[in-house]
This record gives structure tokens, C-alpha cells and sequence, in this order.
């Protein structure tokens, strides 16, 4: 598997991601085993529900440290201590302290919903290129909705990829009314790169979670949490059908990489030049929650 590189947006600079376990590596090679493996771990939800169990025992709390070294945690950032964490899963799930990530609060600006790895795609079509080796990117599949598909054809796509060492809580990117969340079963693929040179369409055939925000300044959007390998569990926490402020939190996922997408309407939002150059390039920018994603269009401008 060819190395992985990132943009950190705080200096600009690239940087490799961690290679991928051996394990998962293996589980989608192409062969006997592996696809054994494969529906072990990623068709079969109980394998997920068994996993995400244990790592809320008490005892976990012993590999909290080694995560934190291997993954470069900053655990100042965190509302808890070491100490405080019940489990692996509650350090998982660690919310941080407000004044950890600033947050950028003129009202026409979009802001990033959660610490993670970004692209972002003016036109949806787009995300073809960058993703899917040997397919098309099936918008009425991915949101098991015609008209959906049809409103969203044209718009633009913001696709915000979790590492398993970043925070997953995710927020609101704008003040909005949230409608209730409705869920699309769906197999539990990893979200890693590898998965991708495979040619698995894992927007498609992973589980999934859809709201619709309502937004005085950015329209209709759709937000969609997608489950991945030991992510059965993705929590709402937001109430449906109520005004949410911007960096609200929304919800989180259990332990586990995984996704999130966001869709405009066409010419509702002009994405930040920073990641329109990244995205060009075909490589992902890391970013935090809060600073800005893009402005709101305006004809003209």
C-alpha cells in the first residue's frame, strides 16, 4: 500500500498518517481468509457490538497511556484526566475543553464540524476522482432518497475523514434547526484509505445517519455520520427539531474510525482557498472543529 500524506493546516505542512495495522491490511487483501475476516469484522455487526463492549469494561483504562503516546494525544485539551476515564471507551468519546479549539463566529462563515482529516468537492461529481477506484459514486444509494439525489446533484460535498486518535465528538458548522436523524442499515467497512484502493464503496454500503439542517444562511444541508469497522454505535445528542447554535454539539461516535459528509445545495457555500488546493492535489487536510470551513455565496462575490 503506497504512504498516505496529509496537509496539517496549522503550518502548512505535509505529514505522513500512521500506517495502517497489519491486521486490517490483511483482512482486505484478496483471499480466502480475509474474506472471512472481512465479514467477521465488517458484515457481521456482532463482532462490532462484542468489541465496543469490552472496550467499555474497567479494565481497558490500562491502554489509555499507550494510546496516547502512539498517537500523539494531547491530553491537556481533554475535560477529563487520565484518572477520570471509567474505560478505553470513555477516553474514546473525551470531550474537550472549550478553549481548546477556537471558534471562528461571523455568521456567514461555515465552520468544521469535527477534528479530522478534510476535502471538500465545489462540484459532487468530483468526488468520483478522489475515492472510488473502478466506480461511480451512486448519490441516490448513498442516500436512499430520488429526490434527495436530485436536490444535491449539483451541489457541493465536504467529506471529513476521523482518525482514530481524534476527538469524536462532532458539532453543528452553523446556527440551524436539526430535523430528526434517520438511519440507513448498512454493512460496517473501515474507513481507511486501503478500503478505498479496493474499490469498495464504503459511502454506499456502510451504515449510515442522515439529518437535514436548516440554515437562514446556508439552506437546505444534509449531515451524514457514517459507521465504520467497530463503530455499530453512532449517538445523537442534539433534539431533533430545535435550533442548534453553531459548535453545538451534535453527537459522537463509539470506538472506531469513521466519517462524516456534508452536502450543499449548489452556490450555497465557497469553500476556504487552503482546502480548494489541498482537494486539487488530491490530499487531505488536517483540521480542527471550529475553524472555518467557507462562506456562505453571495452573487457577485
Amino acid at each position: 500500500m503506497k504512504e498516505i500524506y496529509l496537509i496539517n493546516r496549522k503550518n502548512g505542512e505535509r505529514e505522513k498518517e500512521p500506517p495502517s495495522p497489519s491486521v486490517l491490511k490483511f483482512i482486505y487483501k484478496q483471499g480466502f481468509f480475509s474474506k472471512i475476516l472481512l465479514f467477521f469484522f465488517c458484515k457481521n455487526k456482532i463482532s462490532s457490538f462484542v468489541f465496543g463492549g469490552i472496550s467499555k469494561l474497567f479494565f481497558t483504562k490500562k491502554y489509555i497511556n499507550k494510546f496516547i503516546k502512539n498517537n500523539d494525544v494531547n491530553i491537556e485539551e481533554c475535560k477529563k484526566t487520565i484518572k477520570e476515564f471509567k474505560s478505553f471507551n470513555d477516553f474514546f468519546i473525551r470531550e474537550l475543553k472549550k478553549e481548546a479549539r477556537p471558534i471562528n463566529k461571523d455568521k456567514d462563515i461555515a465552520v468544521l464540524p469535527a477534528d479530522a482529516r478534510y476535502m471538500v468537492f465545489p462540484d459532487i461529481n468530483e468526488f468520483n476522482d478522489f475515492y472510488i477506484k473502478g466506480q461511480k459514486f451512486d448519490l441516490e444509494k448513498f442516500l436512499n432518497n430520488d429526490a434527495l439525489a436530485n436536490t444535491y446533484s449539483k451541489g457541493s460535498m465536504v467529506v471529513a475523514r476521523l482518525h482514530v486518535s481524534d476527538c469524536h465528538r462532532f458539532y453543528f458548522p452553523f446556527d440551524c434547526v436539526a430535523k430528526k436523524t434517520k438511519l440507513i442499515n448498512g454493512f460496517l467497512y473501515s474507513v481507511n484509505p486501503i478500503v478505498w484502493e479496493k474499490g469498495l464503496n464504503v459511502f454506499v454500503e456502510n451504515k449510515r445517519m442522515i439529518t437535514e439542517l436548516e440554515s437562514n444562511v446556508f439552506g437546505r444541508v444534509l449531515y451524514i455520520e457514517i459507521g465504520a469497522t467497530n463503530v455499530g454505535s453512532v449517538k445523537q445528542t442534539f433534539v431533533a427539531n430545535s435550533g442548534c447554535k453553531k459548535v453545538e454539539e451534535k453527537g459522537f461516535f463509539s470506538l472506531g474510525g469513521s466519517t462524516i459528509v456534508l452536502l450543499f445545495e449548489k452556490e450555497k457555500i465557497i469553500f476556504d482557498e487552503d482546502f480548494l488546493q489541498a482537494s486539487r492535489q488530491k490530499i487531505e487536510m488536517r483540521a480542527q472543529i471550529g475553524q472555518s470551513l467557507g462562506r456562505a455565496f453571495s452573487p457577485g462575490r
